[in-house]
């Protein structure tokens, strides 16, 4: 599971990226905790996938 994270690493840093812009948003007041757990799955999502097959390093 670690070796697809770090080897789709596109993926996984936009998922980081969603994950980190909730929590920024939650506690800047710009949106509620339920509106940034809707984002959460999303992201764990883009975490665990792997990149397209045009854009892994060969």
């Amino acid at each position: 599971m670690k070796e697809r994270i770090f080897k789709s690493w596109r993926t996984s840093v936009l998922g980081i990226g969603l994950i980190l812009i909730s929590i920024v948003a939650v506690f800047l007041g710009k949106a509620t905790l339920t509106e940034a757990a809707l984002v959460l799955p999303v992201a764990f999502t883009l975490m665990f996938i792997k990149d397209p097959s045009k854009y892994l390093d060969k």
